[in-house]
């Protein structure tokens, strides 16, 4: 268990930034939305903490898409005065402000939809719509940073939850790893309207990800955690856009 917290988001992670190279942000940020982190936290969290407590997770999950669009929304229009220092600084204060907002409302599943799908529509009309552009290919250089930042985030909170409780547990699944990551590599290869591009396709990946969260919530106090995980990724799939 220990080697799979080690080496499976930091794997999911090198996948992600091959695409961003080869194939451009839009897409990387489209797979980027979908539930790639916080799926594989999630399984930890059943697996050692128990169903009912990864249910809750999830619900708590979706939520925080809210808290990682405000993050993107942040970046994105900073990111176009800014380097990415003072970029990144400011889209991690917003997500922590908007994530301690979340911890004082009684989780509620329709709560927690209504939040999430206010800020995926928010963010379709606010987050910046950069001219597409063919890129270069982007440097790998302090590659393994971003992949042992992915290990040491999927080990603490798996490890912590006991003491964070499903909430916070939940919460810090969705932190925007892979788009703090991948956007300040994107902004120092590519600048700020690459880094626009991939923050916008995160929000198409954000439908399969709340769909995956809802099953597991609906179906986890039901059946065997395997299944209710393996059905979830199966209606997350068939979800994502063409």
């Amino acid at each position: 268990m220990l080697l799979l917290k080690l080496t499976l988001i930091p794997t999911l992670l090198y996948a992600l930034s091959l695409v961003a190279r080869y194939r451009g942000p839009a897409l990387a940020g489209w797979l980027a939305g979908l539930p790639i982190v916080a799926g594989p936290i999630l399984w930890l969290l059943a697996h050692e903490q128990g169903k009912a407590f990864a249910a809750v997770a999830a619900m708590q999950a979706i939520a925080a898409i809210a808290a990682s669009e405000v993050f993107n929304l942040i970046y994105a229009r900073t990111a176009a005065r800014q380097h990415w220092p003072p970029a990144l600084a400011a889209a991690l204060c917003g997500w922590l402000l908007a994530a301690l907002l979340l911890q004082q409302f009684r989780p509620s599943l329709t709560l927690a939809l209504g939040v999430a799908a206010l800020s995926v529509g928010g963010n379709y009309y606010c987050l910046p719509r950069p001219p597409r552009r063919q890129l270069d290919n982007a440097s790998h250089d302090r590659l393994w940073l971003r992949m042992l930042a992915a290990a040491v985030l999927t080990l603490g909170v798996s490890t912590a939850a006991q003491q964070l409780g499903a909430g916070w547990s939940g919460v810090l699944a969705v932190f925007p790893l892979l788009g703090a990551v991948m956007a300040v590599s994107m902004q120092q290869a590519h600048g700020a309207a690459a880094v626009q591009t991939l923050l916008r396709g995160m929000l198409l990946g954000r439908f399969s990800f709340a769909a995956f969260c809802l099953t597991l919530v609906l179906l986890l106090p039901r059946l065997d955690s395997n299944i209710a995980f393996l059905l979830a990724s199966v209606l997350a799939a068939a979800l994502a856009p063409e």
